[in-house]
This record gives structure tokens, C-alpha cells and sequence, in this order.
């Protein structure tokens, strides 16, 4: 009987770490790359590199698809994974399209999405 309840006390300490490891994940996996990209659209966009803005834009959209089925267990994280999709896929338009202020405006949308699907 001691053996049952000490073993169903670890399991109940155990589920959040579990949880918290599983965020771990997203925080180093596509999640991550997802949210490093953005930031590096925005820093790019900031100087006025429309190339590389475009670039990191597109690098975010692959680990965003990632990171969505990465979140697909977390209704949180996954609004703010498509939230951060939408964001990316208009600042490639933009940037395609030579309009840099937007592509930014865009960029910037996505990373704060990303951040917030992450935390």
C-alpha cells in the first residue's frame, strides 16, 4: 500500500514538470527558430534590408508550421502560432512587393505572436 501511494504521489509531482519540459520543447525546438527568424525580419527591417527581411520571413513561415503542430495540444499556443503565420505570410507579400514599412509592421506582429505562443 505504501509502494501504490509513494508511486501515485511522484506521478502527481511529476505532471508538471512533464508540463513544463513539453514547453521546454517548444521553447528550443521549431518554436524557437520560429521566433528567432521574426526578430531577425524586424531588426532587418528596421535597417532597411528588404532581401533578408524577405528571407526571415520566409525561414519564420517553415518553423511556424513546425511550431503549429508542435502547439497543437496548447489552444493557447497554437492562436498565437497562427496569429504569427498570418503576420509572416503579409510581410512576404509586402516585401515581394517592395513595401518595407508593412513588411515590418508585419514582422513585428509576428514576433510578438511567436513570444507569446513560447511563454
Amino acid at each position: 500500500m505504501k509502494k501504490m501511494i509513494l508511486g501515485l504521489a511522484i506521478a502527481i509531482m511529476a505532471s508538471p514538470l512533464a508540463y513544463a519540459m513539453e514547453g521546454m520543447e517548444m521553447a528550443e525546438g521549431h518554436c524557437a527558430e520560429m521566433e528567432k527568424h521574426a526578430e531577425e525580419a524586424v531588426e532587418h527591417g528596421k535597417a532597411g534590408h528588404m532581401d533578408v527581411i524577405k528571407k526571415h520571413a520566409e525561414a519564420m513561415l517553415e518553423h511556424a508550421q513546425g511550431c503549429e503542430k508542435d502547439s497543437a495540444s496548447k489552444a493557447a499556443a497554437l492562436e498565437h502560432v497562427k496569429a504569427a503565420i498570418k503576420h509572416e505570410q503579409e510581410a512576404v507579400e509586402h516585401a515581394n512587393a517592395g513595401h518595407l514599412d508593412v513588411a515590418l509592421k508585419h514582422a513585428e506582429g509576428a514576433l510578438k505572436e511567436a513570444k507569446a505562443a513560447i511563454e
